[in-house]
Parts: C-alpha cells; sequence; structure tokens
C-alpha cells in the first residue's frame, strides 16, 4: 500500500468536490468551465499545495471573465488553497478557438503551450463538466487528423509532448540561474512529477498504434482522462510498481513543510 499517495487522492478528491459545490453555486455561465492542473488534478496534493487553474471561455468577454477569476480566488481562499502565483500561465483565461489552433505557428508562446499540454495530460474541471469534455475531445481532434493510417501513432500529439518537455528542462535553467526563482522544489518536481506526466504521455501515444484514426481518438481519451499514476498502472500493470514505491516517497517528502 502507498499510504502517501492514497492520502494525498483523498485530500484532493475532498477538496475538488467542496470547490465544484462552491462554484456551481456562485455562478451559472454554461459557456466558461473552470480547469484545474497540477496536483490536485493528478490527485497529488497536500495543503502545501496551491491550486492551478485557468478559465476556458467560449466567447470572450474581459470584463466578465475577469470576474469569474476574482470568485474562483474567493473560493480557493475560502477553502484555505492557495491562488496561482499572479503572472504566470495560470489564474487566466483561455479562450476555446486559441486552445484548438495555431498548434506550433508563430502565435503558439509557453504559456499557450503549458496550458494546452497540461490540459490534456493532467487536468480536471471544477466547473461545467460538459464543455470542458467538449473542449478536450475537440482537443484530441485537432492532434488525431482522419488522414492518418492505422498503424501509425499520433507523431503529431508526441512531438508537441516532446516539444512542452524540452521547454520546462530549458525553462529550468533561466528561471533558476536568472529569473530568481528556488533550485531544490523546481528540481525534484523534474525529476518526479514532470516525468512521470511525460512518460505517462508517451506511453498513452504508444497505445494508439494498429488502430483507425477514430480508435485512436477514443484510446488518447481513455488514457489521458486518467491521471499519470493510473495511466501508468492501467499500461504497465505491476512494472510500474518500483516506480511508484519511489513517487510516494516523493509525495511525501512534498507534503512536509
Amino acid at each position: 500500500m502507498r499510504e502517501n499517495l492514497e492520502k494525498a487522492s483523498d485530500y484532493s478528491d475532498g477538496m475538488i468536490k467542496n470547490i465544484r459545490e462552491r462554484l456551481s453555486s456562485n455562478f451559472a455561465d454554461r459557456t466558461v468551465s473552470v480547469v484545474t492542473v497540477g496536483s490536485f488534478a493528478r490527485r497529488e496534493a497536500s495543503n502545501q499545495s496551491d491550486l492551478d487553474f485557468f478559465v476556458l471561455v467560449k466567447d470572450f468577454d474581459e470584463s466578465r471573465d475577469g470576474s469569474i477569476r476574482d470568485i474562483v480566488e474567493k473560493v480557493l481562499e475560502e477553502n484555505g488553497v492557495r491562488n496561482p502565483s499572479q503572472g504566470g500561465a495560470f489564474n487566466a483565461v483561455q479562450r476555446h478557438e486559441d486552445l484548438t489552433s495555431n498548434l506550433g505557428g508563430f502565435d503558439d508562446d509557453g504559456e499557450s503551450l503549458t496550458r494546452r499540454l497540461l490540459f490534456l495530460l493532467e487536468s480536471e474541471w471544477l466547473y461545467n463538466e460538459d464543455l470542458f469534455f467538449e473542449l478536450f475531445t475537440a482537443l484530441v481532434d485537432v492532434y488525431v487528423k482522419s488522414k492518418i493510417t492505422d498503424h501509425q501513432i499520433c507523431r503529431f500529439l508526441l512531438n508537441d509532448l516532446v516539444r512542452y518537455y524540452r521547454t520546462i528542462c530549458v525553462d529550468f535553467e533561466y528561471k533558476t540561474s536568472e529569473g530568481g526563482k528556488s533550485w531544490g522544489d523546481r528540481n525534484i518536481k523534474l525529476l518526479f512529477s514532470r516525468k512521470l506526466m511525460y512518460f505517462s504521455g508517451v506511453l498513452a501515444v504508444a497505445e494508439t498504434a494498429q488502430h483507425t484514426y477514430k480508435e485512436k481518438r477514443r484510446v488518447l481519451i481513455d488514457m489521458l482522462r486518467k491521471t499519470p499514476i493510473t495511466r501508468l498502472e492501467s499500461i504497465c500493470g505491476d512494472h510500474a510498481n518500483k516506480a511508484l514505491d519511489s513517487y510516494d516517497a516523493f509525495i511525501e517528502s512534498m507534503g512536509e513543510e
């Protein structure tokens, strides 16, 4: 039994449940979905964790969407959860069309890449599950075109995943040497949570080989809606035990102040 992972999962599930209930009682807008990524979405959070979120919208309205962020921040504070840092990739508004277009284009900056890949690899809805899943499947459809042959894996997604992992490794050097960010916690997250996210994503892509394009989409949605841990377990079975035992020790350390 991996007690630390089980404890973190229970804490994350309980907090997500509370936040969902509070958000549903605070506003009702079916053109908006609130998404969390990071440790809460992975079911690995503790009371030391902040909650990274962004707002997905179909119809952008800066004045309205700013008020939605304020509501989410208030709900998190009331539940004793830390908000994401200001000015980063989170606590922001993401338009639907920007999430599913311009992939790899000149305007596909680091923040867009981060939100897109984390949305696929480790996300959970906090408000409006229907819109969340609609946008999730739409993004999978962008990566898996009908022209792909059965024997191929989803190379478009694989290349974007590799690009994201290389980006966060390069960003690590900048943030710690020039950006004044702490070295230790970022280093250990690269070694554990970021590596697990990346590797489990590669495995999910590998599972798409020898399927029709429709079946590839189905396989990806099924695999990517799992957490990185359950994704690894479902694909690797008992072969994942050694890695997950080490990961349990990592979770224990991250939960200590």
